[in-house]
């Protein structure tokens, strides 16, 4: 055989080579999303019969809308949707003229979980087609999570507050309170999806929704019975379960990383590829800090040669989980949330592939808790509201408690301020309360609102756990106290310091 052909012969072998191994990369890439979608979609909050899950009655009515008067954003959402804003009766009329949406709402609220599956494959076409859906892909070197659905989620939530006061305005307060309990039933079902951004939307969305309803107890509280308060005080709101045995921690980001690994270390001999790293890491990086992607593949390169074996990386993604997953469900406060996390010990170069593929679910630790303040406060209020309905005046304060309220109107369990833990009594204290025997002021950022001699003020400690006697609000709670009662948004509008 002459050398000119034994050339071209070994160049097709080779090339036919490459082509047989791109073709196995890529079976592997495929595999791999595959099993990770497996796996996504066999959680609990995504198994059962269609029956039990309310997304595609949710979306059937969302795909049937007419558009709202304005694009659901910034400037017009469930925080600034009210019967006092600007063009109120054109929100008026399209909340009026989507009937379906209010309905598809009560009715996903009788089911008992969301399950939208992972994976925009696995709903309709027509679905897919309008971002409702969830694209993951871990092939290829690429890392997709697109999570569409939430823009649809927002413009739900805002249809459902527009619904709400345009029926409690119009008189009809059975059908605003019916719809108000249903949506956040709908909310809470959200709140146990399983990626962390998934949650923090979610989560933000509900804490946002109870403020509402407690602006419509406050605005609409003569046209409330007593006896409705008191089955949103013990039984609505109760229902939600923001504890740490229901409300769950994200597990899908582990699984993802734990693909994301599959995709960069040889399966035999567990070593990091370097080119992979380059690859697969700069594109994550990218996606998080387009900036830094100059220069980031080399970089990633020097770290492949450092890094810890699969196997290790693996038992180091474990361990953080693990780390979070018990401080979860520590009850309350602990010694274990002082000593720093897992994931804040997890050496930076050692497992740098690791700590990108994953996020520091930490934040996620406060806004549970302020989840928790809205709905224990939120159960409150609606006791409160019975309280003086049923009385002419609010209850006595008895050491800065409200247990008058206990019993009648109000399961004590509720009262439990998830910022005031108390040793001695091995658990939370209640939220402070007392009625006020002065005009007294409320300091919100730069305003400053007065309240009148006779008005309720119940306040959670807020992240710093100190009393400051609810004499400035914070919304994140984490320096000044969280005023649950009066409502913040009601007064605020009332001095006409927000439309």
């Amino acid at each position: 055989m002459s050398r000119p052909i034994f050339r071209l012969l070994l160049a097709v072998i080779i090339a036919g080579a490459l082509s047989l191994g791109a073709e196995r990369a890529q079976a592997a890439d495929g595999a791999i999303t595959k099993e990770l979608l497996a796996s996504l979609n066999s959680d609990d909050s995504i198994r059962g019969d269609d029956s039990s899950k309310a997304w595609q009655v949710l979306f059937d009515a969302y795909l049937k809308m007419s558009p709202p008067p304005q694009p659901v954003g910034p400037l017009f959402n469930l925080d600034t949707i009210w019967p006092g804003m600007s063009d109120w009766s054109s929100v008026m009329q399209w909340a009026k003229s989507n009937p379906g949406m209010a309905d598809a709402v009560i009715q996903a609220s009788e089911r008992a979980i969301i399950g939208l599956p992972y994976g925009c494959q696995n709903v309709p076409s027509t679905y897919a087609e309008k971002g409702l859906c969830i694209d993951i892909d871990v092939s290829e070197g690429q890392r997709t999570l697109s999570f569409g659905y939430l823009d649809a989620v927002d413009v739900i939530a805002a249809y459902c507050t527009a619904e709400i006061y345009r029926r409690l305005e119009s008189g009809d307060t059975d059908g605003g309170i019916k719809l108000m309990m249903a949506q956040l039933t709908v909310m809470r079902m959200f709140c146990d999806r399983q990626f962390m951004d998934e949650k923090l939307s979610n989560i933000l969305m509900l804490t946002r929704c109870l403020s509402n309803a407690r602006d419509c107890f406050w605005k609409y509280m003569d046209q409330i019975s007593v006896e409705q308060f008191q089955q949103i005080a013990m039984r609505e709101i109760p229902y939600l379960r923001p504890d740490r045995a229901r409300l769950l921690i994200p597990e899908a980001d582990r699984l993802v990383a734990d693909a994301v690994l599959q995709d960069v270390f040889d399966e035999v001999t567990g070593d990091p590829i370097p080119e992979r790293f380059a690859v697969v890491f700069t594109r994550i990086q990218a996606e998080q800090e387009p900036l830094t992607r100059l220069g980031a593949a080399k970089r990633w390169r020097n770290i492949a040669m450092q890094h810890g074996s699969f196997e290790a990386s693996r038992e180091r993604l474990k361990l953080i989980y693990d780390d979070w997953w018990r401080r979860w469900r520590l009850r309350e406060y602990g010694d274990l949330v002082t000593y720093p996390s897992e994931f804040d010990k997890t050496n930076a170069m050692r497992y740098a592939g690791v700590l990108l593929s994953i996020e520091n679910i930490q934040q996620l630790f406060l806004i549970r808790n302020n989840l928790r303040v809205a709905v224990y406060g939120t159960a409150v209020s609606a006791a409160l509201c019975a309280f003086k309905r049923d009385n002419g005046s609010y209850p006595a304060s008895i050491d800065n408690r409200a247990t008058r309220l206990y019993g009648s109107y109000l399961s004590k369990k509720m009262d439990a301020d998830p910022y005031y833990y108390r040793e001695e009594l091995n658990g939370l204290d209640s939220f402070r309360y007392r009625v006020l025997r002065k005009e007294t002021s409320l300091d919100v950022g730069v305003e400053r609102l007065w309240l009148e001699a006779g008005e309720a003020l119940l306040y959670s400690l807020g992240g710093n756990q100190e009393d400051d006697l609810g004499a400035e609000h914070v919304d994140g709670g984490d320096e000044q106290d969280i005023v649950l009662w009066p409502p913040v948004k009601a007064l605020l509008r009332q001095e006409g310091s927000i439309e």
